[in-house]
């Protein structure tokens, strides 16, 4: 919802009117509530971006390895648990 439809529906809903008539002290503290729960959410948001990229960081290592396996496999004829054993040690990532 963006700015314009926000202050359409306030309007509707007569928030508008009961945001005039409330006195400053609790204007301001509900608006210090909402830059308190704003803060929350764009720090919950940068959380799930981050996660996201990790993931994705992630998957591109595990297919390094997974490749890197196979050519062990091939190479030096290396069952599937010792050449990906051989190539998480390559990478340097822990199972």
């Amino acid at each position: 919802m963006n700015r314009r439809e926000r202050k359409a529906m306030e309007k509707r809903l007569g928030l508008t009117k009961y945001k005039k008539t409330m006195p400053r002290s609790e204007k301001f503290e509900m608006i210090r509530q909402n830059i308190i729960e704003g803060r929350k959410k764009e720090e919950q948001l940068k959380e799930e971006i981050r996660i996201k990229n990790n993931a994705h960081e992630e998957s591109i290592i595990n297919k390094k390895i997974s490749d890197r396996a196979m050519e062990l496999m091939l190479k030096d004829g290396l069952d599937y648990y010792s050449a990906n054993e051989k190539a998480k040690e390559e990478f340097g990532k822990k199972a």
